[in-house]
């Protein structure tokens, strides 16, 4: 993603119905968004912008969810996937407020290396709780 991208992430939320209540860009590739979804339940997002995302950032998330205590926490694998030992991690922590989503860069977005439009919504949307 751009160096714009706390900036387009927070666009993208606000504009799906999201109330975005803080961004936090933790690395060149890494941040932390803190959401009111129209139920006003707060969902706490690491998005996580690289090509294998490991267990050590579904720890890092739990450990999130843990301190700060939103309803729902989810890691968001922007361009890349879910490691074997990452998704062996999730099930392990067996907490039922944490998911993880997948969105993959497609060729006619790879220029601005941003997902398209509404592509990293419709997949925090997709998850079932």
């Amino acid at each position: 993603m751009a160096k714009s991208s706390s900036h387009y992430l927070e666009q993208e939320f606000r504009q799906a119905g999201y109330d975005v209540l803080k961004v936090e860009q933790l690395r060149t590739n890494r941040w932390v968004l803190t959401l009111r979804d129209e139920t006003k339940r707060v969902i706490l997002v690491l998005v996580q912008a690289r090509l294998l995302v490991s267990s050590a950032d579904v720890h890092d998330l739990a450990d999130l969810v843990r301190l700060r205590r939103p309803d729902r926490g989810v890691l968001l694998a922007y361009g890349g996937s879910l490691s074997p030992a990452a998704q062996g991690a999730l099930k392990e922590l067996n907490d039922q407020r944490l998911r993880f989503c997948v969105v993959h860069s497609s060729a006619s977005a790879s220029a601005s290396n941003r997902p398209e439009s509404g592509q990293v919504v419709a997949a925090l949307k997709s998850l079932s709780w």
